[in-house]
This record gives structure tokens, C-alpha cells and sequence, in this order.
């Protein structure tokens, strides 16, 4: 025991209270402010760095502090035996940071706002052989609905985003590459295009003012690259046809159904249905109206 009680004192004896001044600042050798500075093992000893990165700690050295800073990698450095002084330098953790989205005049992490932003990447666009840009979209964003007006190929598509929204137009606000477009999208080249965002959500659109009441579609083109020139060739061909045909009675079938009717009326049977001057001309009118419509597409591009 009084062996023991020998090394107890000697230890306390070998350690020296001193005041360690520092100053913690980042790569760029700017200062960080609020930075904590910890001695490792005592929470109650610590304090916080100044307006320019400075601090001043009381330890009992040799010891360790621990400095920590929000978005940076803490850092342990051991002050040695009578050291006063010390300059410490935070590396950024960027694997920390989450995706922010700009909404209105603030931002917010992308993940809490998901159902509010759609993000389609080229490669999605691209997947299906279509010459619009809106036709590539449809089915690939939620609360986005993509309409054909009519059924001619090539017509015109329309986007509504979360249901029309007003009495008279239901098309979104249109930018592309933060410049604003009435052409909507008939005009763009999918393979042109490197990320679209749709913004449904009423804040995410309230910088855009009223124009953005029926949604806004955020649209990237490509840029060159720094390094050696790059040329991407692209074609397509597809054929559109009828998904299902109506199926009608022939001209023998109808003059029968004719002269049905006329009979259950107690009326003439017409003339034509009884003799027709070409019993044997049968139409297909849905074949003669329809066909298979041919689509493709080629573009070439240098970057």
C-alpha cells in the first residue's frame, strides 16, 4: 500500500497546470467560430472558440483535446509537457452534407421533400424511343400526368401537374437553363436534355409568382466537358400502331341487320340492301383510315 501510494504522488507531482491558447481554422485558413475545444476525458473542462478561431483552455498537461465543428471531421491533438500553444486545422466532412434543394428563398434537405420535387435523369428520358420530351416523362413522375391531344401520332402532348389547377391553361411554367419558354417541350431533344425537376409543391414554386400556380418544370441541358472532344450519334426507329381495333359487322352482315330493322318497323325493305349493285365489295374502313405510323429519330452531337 505505501508503495503504491509513492507512485499515486509521484504522478500527481509529474503533471503541470497550464493555459494552452490555440486557434482552430479550416483548409483555407479561414477561422471557425463556435468551434468546441474539449480536454478528452472531461466534459467539464472545455470552451469554445472566438470571433477569429481563438481559444484558452487550462490543462493539466500531457494531454489530449478534442476539437469538433458541425460539417467537419473532429480532430484529437496531444499537447505535450509545458506546451502553451497550438494551431489546429478541421478538414470538411462532405459524406455529411445531405442534397439541399433551393425552394422559394430558403432550401431544404432534399429527402424531406421528395414527394414535392420529381427528378428525371437523361437516362430515363432516353429509355423509350419517343421524339418529345414530355412523352419520355409519362409514368416516370408521380402527380405528374402526361396527355397525347388526340390520337395522331405526333401530336401534341400536355402536362398537368397535380390536376388542373385553373379554369383556363393547365400547362406548367416551362425553364430551361433558368430562362423562361412558352415553346413548352415539342422543341427540345431528349438526348440534349441532362436532369428535369418538377416542382409540385406550392412553396418550392412561390419565387416563380403566380406563372408557377400549375407546377414548374426545371430542365438542365448538357455542357462540354474539360478533357478530350466527345461525339455521341443516336437513332431510333419504332412503329405506332393500334393497340386494339374496333371490330365492325362487314356489308353482307349490315344488309342483313337492315333488313331486320325493317321488318320488326313493318317498313320497306330498302332497295339497296335488297339488290346492292356490288354484293361482293366488302370494305375494311378501319383498316382504310388507320395504319401503321413509322417513327424515328437521328442526331448527332461534338462536345
Amino acid at each position: 500500500m505505501l508503495t503504491i501510494l509513492c507512485l499515486l504522488v509521484g504522478a500527481v507531482v509529474c503533471a503541470q497546470t497550464v493555459t494552452v491558447t490555440g486557434t482552430v481554422v479550416d483548409s483555407t485558413g479561414e477561422p471557425l467560430i463556435g468551434a468546441t475545444v474539449m480536454e478528452k476525458g472531461s466534459q467539464a473542462n472545455g470552451t469554445v472558440t472566438d470571433f477569429d478561431g481563438n481559444f484558452s483552455l487550462n490543462v493539466a498537461t500531457p494531454t489530449i483535446i478534442a476539437v469538433s465543428y458541425v460539417g467537419y471531421d473532429p480532430k484529437e491533438v496531444e499537447i505535450a509537457k509545458g506546451q502553451t500553444h497550438v494551431e489546429i486545422t478541421l478538414e470538411e466532412n462532405t459524406t455529411e452534407l445531405d442534397e439541399v434543394v433551393v425552394i422559394g428563398y430558403g432550401t431544404m434537405n432534399r429527402s424531406k421533400m421528395s414527394s414535392s420535387v420529381a427528378s428525371i435523369s437523361n437516362k430515363e428520358l432516353t429509355k423509350a424511343p419517343v421524339g418529345n420530351v414530355a412523352s419520355a416523362m409519362q409514368g416516370r413522375a408521380a402527380g405528374v400526368d402526361v396527355l397525347q391531344q388526340g390520337g395522331i401520332a405526333g401530336a401534341d402532348v400536355n402536362i398537368v401537374v397535380r390536376g388542373a389547377a385553373s379554369l383556363t391553361s393547365t400547362e406548367p411554367l416551362y425553364i430551361v437553363d433558368g430562362v423562361f419558354t412558352n415553346g413548352g417541350l415539342s422543341t427540345l431533344n431528349p438526348a440534349d436534355i441532362e436532369t428535369m425537376q418538377v416542382l409540385k409543391d406550392g412553396a418550392a414554386a412561390a419565387i416563380y409568382g403566380s406563372r408557377a400556380a400549375n407546377g414548374v418544370v426545371l430542365i438542365t441541358t448538357k455542357n462540354g466537358q474539360k478533357g478530350k472532344v466527345k461525339v455521341d450519334a443516336n437513332f431510333s426507329f419504332s412503329l405506332q400502331k393500334i393497340a386494339h381495333t374496333p371490330k365492325f359487322l362487314n356489308a353482307s352482315q349490315w344488309r342483313e341487320f337492315a333488313n331486320m330493322v325493317s321488318d320488326n318497323s313493318g317498313l320497306t325493305r330498302a332497295e339497296e340492301n335488297v339488290n346492292p349493285t356490288y354484293p361482293t365489295v366488302d370494305t375494311d374502313w378501319v383498316n382504310a383510315w388507320t395504319q401503321n405510323a413509322p417513327m424515328y429519330n437521328a442526331d448527332a452531337s461534338i462536345s
